[in-house]
Order: C-alpha cells, then structure tokens, then sequence
C-alpha cells in the first residue's frame, strides 16, 4: 500500500475482496496483473498420444500435470508425496476407494494398471513439490479441487514446455 495510505494505527474499513471480510483495505492497495498463456496440442499415432504442454507469460510460476487414477488400480514408477494429503485428512487411519495418494513422476516413465490393462505415461519431471491446487477460495472453507482416487503430479516452471507420451 503506497505509504500515504497507510495508518499507524491499522484500523482499516471492513470491506469484502471476493474471498472474504478484511480490514487490509485491498480496494486501496495497487493491483499486479500477470497473464500467463496455456496451450496444448495433442497428437495421436497408433495409439500413442502425445500432449504437448506449454505455458509461457511469466517467469517461475509453479505448474502442475496432474494425472488421476482410480484407486483399483496400482502405480509402478512413481514416488508417493510426503503430506500428500490435504491436512483435514491427514489422520484418516483406513484407505477407502475415494481416499487418494499423491505421487510425483520424477524421472522415467510410469505405468497404471487395472487387471490385464497397462497405461504407460511419461516422462517424468519434477521441478517442485507443490500439492495444493485450489487456492485461497477453496481452501479457506476446507474445499478441494482433488479428484477422488491417486494422482500423480508432474511439476515445472514456467516457461513450460513439455511434451507427455501416453500409450
């Protein structure tokens, strides 16, 4: 906040910002607008999927492939995430089919398989260790953009360019 607007005392209007009541007065405060530009091209031959990725606009910012698998299945290649559960469900001693686990896909190629079915996907990357997808509107109710079952993220940083084979 420029200096001129601040006050000694921090006693600001209460006032809504789209989240939720707070008196850091945010329609005084200077506003920052970054754009980043996300495109995907997908190929596809004998049965062989390639998808490119790349996301561009802005330097550094965190960027996730997030792959979701039904819990049936198991995962071969792949590293389970410490904390990989968001923090509510943290103590949950039992797994049940719409609990899910988190794996990163640090190098290689990983694999999913469901009875006689195999799905290969890779290579992997892993630039961070970010698990938190949601952001503040979700999270401070406890909500979640988590897709039921296992998931295995794929991490970069912008500029991203990245190409995932799945066959």
């Amino acid at each position: 906040m420029a200096e001129s607007k601040r006050r000694e005392d921090g006693q600001y209007a209460l006032a809504p910002d789209g989240r939720f009541f707070s008196k850091m007065d945010f329609g005084k405060r200077p506003k920052q607008f970054v754009t980043l530009t996300s495109k995907v091209g997908i190929s596809e031959n004998d049965g062989e999927f390639k998808l490119a990725f790349d996301v561009s606009g802005y330097d550094n910012v965190r960027v996730t492939i997030e792959l979701c698998f039904r819990a049936e299945g198991s995962l071969k290649g792949v590293v389970q995430a410490t904390n990989g559960r968001p923090r509510w469900e943290r103590n949950v001693r039992t797994r049940t089919p719409n609990d899910s686990r988190v794996f990163f896909l640090k190098n290689g190629t990983g694999a999913y398989t469901v009875n006689d079915d195999t799905l290969e996907f890779g290579p992997g990357l892993h630039e961070h260790n970010s698990l938190r997808m949601e952001g503040e509107p979700y999270s401070v109710y406890n909500g979640s953009l988590r897709a039921e079952g296992d998931r295995v993220d794929i991490t970069g940083k912008t500029p991203f360019q990245y190409v995932l084979t799945v066959k």
